[in-house]
């Protein structure tokens, strides 16, 4: 199994960016599409991508999280392997085979490799789109419509730009077992347009989780066998 440090990110969003060979690697699951500055290896793996594609460049992502980047790694390559999130030790750990957490939950894999599960907001069930590059989750504005913002955050999104958003802490269920208190924005209405509406209109998903998810939850994501389960710390 091979186990990469997390890097530490002071002053950047709070993503999960880790060291493959000295390198700064980015994991996002919420992109069908990986991007690299060279080659590089996983697992005895050899990969090789371009630095940009028609939407974004390796260099525009390292300057809208405030960390140099020299590999970004999306679904097409996560879907090769059994992915977990160890925040509490600073731990990522990527292999073929790694043994789920005691708090299994099935996953669905949506066209582009997005990966939902079932969660609880407030009371009401609907699933969640889990997205590693997203430092603040989202919801649909119909969670909050009776909430207080407790404060405005700045986000960006490539294709959209830098924008600013509400925060609501709401009640969250991941499992039956434990209730956690998580934030979520909500997003400018032509970038909610383009993903939580179209994805709550077809998979009944009305939720991005983003990374406050790991200062709850150690995480193993299994896309080949369609499984994320949980420990909770």
């Amino acid at each position: 199994m091979a186990s990469y440090n997390l890097v530490n990110l002071a002053g950047a969003f709070n993503v999960i960016v880790f060291e493959i060979d000295g390198r700064n690697a980015f994991l996002d699951t919420g992109s069908p599409f990986s991007l690299a500055r060279c080659p590089f290896s996983i697992n005895n793996n050899q990969f090789n991508f371009p630095e940009s594609n028609a939407f974004v460049t390796i260099q525009t992502i390292s300057d809208a999280i405030g960390i140099p980047l020299d590999i970004f790694i999306g679904t097409s390559i996560l879907n090769q392997f059994d992915v977990r999130i160890r925040k509490c030790d600073n731990t990522i750990d990527i292999d073929n085979d790694i043994p789920d957490y005691a708090i299994t939950v099935p996953l669905s894999i949506i066209p582009g490799n997005g990966v939902i599960f079932p969660i609880a907001v407030a009371g009401r069930e609907t699933n969640a789109f889990i997205d590693t590059g997203a430092h603040i989750s989202y919801i649909d504005s119909s969670f909050v419509q009776n909430s207080v913002s407790i404060r405005t955050e700045n986000d960006y999104n490539p294709l959209y730009g830098s924008f600013e958003t509400n925060i609501y802490r709401l009640p969250t269920k991941i499992d039956n077992l434990r209730e956690i208190a998580m934030e979520y924005g909500v997003l400018p209405a032509k970038l909610s347009m383009m993903s939580i509406t179209m994805l709550n209109a077809m998979y009944n998903t009305s939720v991005i989780i983003g990374t406050e998810l790991f200062s709850h939850y150690n995480c193993c994501i299994s896309m080949q066998r369609r499984m994320i389960s949980f420990e909770p710390y």
